[in-house]
């Protein structure tokens, strides 16, 4: 895409942004807000109760909250380009993280606890998916390891991700890995919880996926659903005390909705006509 493309989608992004960002019914922070991308690549807001809802953005999926919940990591395609994007709400900057043609595609950005780096994953074509961590800068981009879905422990030095049908788990550095889980049940889209003790992940069981948990040192596994829909992402709230997910529990399409974190009192969030996903707990400031 030319300079002029990018300037005319980055003018377009920003303009819906300004209108989240400046709508008084819409808080500017604390843990308030979620965000979540649709079926056919928009990304909205919301409050945590689901109401406000409000459009952010087109052609963007898998939304990443910064720490202090300022800025967002997407991915974005548009026409033959693709990468990750940063989006700054107050002041509505826009800027372009990676970007290539999109026969190499980043997907599933996160931020670091201390916001100066991000891990993604990368799925080339004909080639191996793999994460790499970049700084904000866009610079000191680094293999890390072959896998998907990457996800941060609270205080930076780790990641868990998936890899082989299990969870994997890395230091930063790219030392200590070693296996979380292990079964032919395959286990993805793994969530740290804020107080470092758990992990919310998605586990594949006889064709149906559910939200499960286990401890941060692999132990004490648990499912915290099992209705007939799949239900994916799983997302902590700010106090770790709840957690958001996508499910098809409702009907046919995906809707979000969030639970206790011992799997209790499940309510859907969103009622729009299509499917919904990749929901976004903003941290607290």
């Amino acid at each position: 895409m030319s300079r002029f493309g990018l300037l005319l989608a980055a003018v377009s992004l920003a303009a819906s942004a300004a209108a989240a960002a400046g709508s008084p019914s819409l808080p500017a922070a604390n843990g308030r807000l979620i965000a979540f991308s649709t079926g056919d690549s928009k990304l909205y807001l919301m409050r945590a109760d689901g109401s406000h809802l409000t459009k952010l953005a087109s052609n963007a999926s898998a939304p990443s909250w910064s720490p202090g919940g300022k800025r967002i990591a997407f991915d974005r395609t548009v026409a033959t380009t693709q990468g990750i994007m940063l989006l700054t709400l107050r002041g509505r900057r826009l800027r372009a993280l990676t970007r290539h043609p999109s026969s190499i595609y980043d997907d599933v950005p996160r931020f670091a606890p201390d916001g100066k780096r991000i891990a993604f994953m990368r799925q080339p074509s004909g080639g191996e998916t793999a994460i790499y961590l970049i700084a904000t800068t866009g610079k000191h981009l680094r293999r890390l390891a072959t896998g998907s879905d990457p996800a941060w422990a609270p205080g930076g030095g780790k990641l868990v991700y998936s890899a082989q049908s299990k969870l994997v788990v890395i230091g930063a550095n790219g030392r200590g890995k070693h296996a979380l889980t292990s079964g032919s049940d395959p286990d993805v889209m793994p969530a740290w919880s804020p107080d470092g003790k758990r992990i919310a992940f998605v586990r594949k069981r006889q064709g149906n996926y559910d939200i499960w948990l286990v401890s941060a040192d692999g132990k004490h596994q648990r499912r915290l659903t099992s209705d007939p829909g799949q239900d994916l992402n799983p997302s902590w709230s700010p106090d770790g005390r709840k957690l958001l997910f996508a499910s098809q529990q409702g009907g046919g399409q995906f809707d979000i909705y969030v639970m206790n974190a011992d799997g209790s009192s499940q309510k859907r969030l969103t009622k729009l006509t299509g499917d919904e996903f990749d929901p976004a707990w903003q941290p607290r400031s």
